[in-house]
């Protein structure tokens, strides 16, 4: 079982580091990335977070109910460049 858990993980942390190692724009350090949850690493979520958190990065889990998902409620992680951050603090913007 751990070891189809950590390839869901692997799977998901793959697919999130394609989204958040892109180079960030200013809208995307404004208003952060998100990364849609399929719905196979929902019994991952919670570790995943914890594990981008240790690294730095500030990171929740969103849910959103919409007319574009008609019968569903979108769910994401919200991301923000842990960089940009710390540099607008410095920055006092």
């Amino acid at each position: 079982m751990q070891n189809h858990e950590d390839e869901i993980i692997k799977s998901m942390m793959s697919a999130i580091n394609e989204i958040i190692k892109e180079n960030w724009d200013k809208k995307n350090d404004k208003h952060g990335r998100m990364v849609d949850i399929n719905p196979k690493w929902k019994s991952v979520v919670p570790n995943v977070i914890k594990r981008y958190r240790a690294s730095g990065w500030q990171v929740n889990k969103k849910v959103e109910i919409s007319s574009d998902y008609p019968g569903n409620c979108r769910e994401y992680l919200h991301f923000f460049n842990p960089h940009f951050v710390e540099d607008t603090m410095l920055r006092g913007n």
